[in-house]
């Protein structure tokens, strides 16, 4: 697999003999240090929590820090950012990117679904808080399971 690639995944990561990894198909897994994460600021302290959406006690996390985060994934309900080995933020602790749009676009969920029927005008400035690759293409994800393609944002 060559460096700075494109890589599907399939669901989240999986412990192996002490090191997490992601599956890629065919039966075949990728070492999940090897993934290259976005790095993102803390807007006010921050709880960090486990795989089960509980607080994990006396770690708390800084405001202006700088995060290393990595997927966004669903845990009773709420939407937190992977940080490093088992360990969760709230995605709504962050300083977001804003982008100005670059076409008309849709809102999309994590699964690459359109949501309802909302047009975003070009022009309009969007806040942005990481990268997903959804379906082989790129989304940015603009908090509460809302996604744009990230084409929409570039200028042709």
């Amino acid at each position: 697999m060559a460096r700075n690639s494109l890589v599907k995944t399939y669901g989240e990561k999986v412990l192996i003999n002490d090191k997490y990894f992601y599956y890629i198909g065919n039966s075949q897994y990728v070492i999940a240090s090897n993934f290259v994460g976005s790095e993102l600021i803390l807007k006010h302290d921050a709880y960090v929590y486990d795989a089960d959406g509980n607080r994990i006690e006396r770690e708390v996390l800084k405001k202006g820090e700088k995060i290393k985060t990595y997927e966004t994934v669903k845990i009773a309900g709420r939407e937190f950012y992977s940080i490093h080995f088992g360990r969760y933020l709230a995605t709504g602790n962050f300083v977001g990117s804003e982008l100005e749009l670059a076409h008309n676009a849709y809102v999309y969920s994590e699964r690459g679904v359109r949501i309802g029927t909302e047009v975003l005008e070009k022009g309009r400035k969007i806040k942005i808080y990481s990268t997903r690759l959804i379906n082989g293409e790129k989304y940015y994800h603009a908090g509460h399971g809302r996604y744009i393609l990230a084409a929409n944002f570039e200028k042709k």
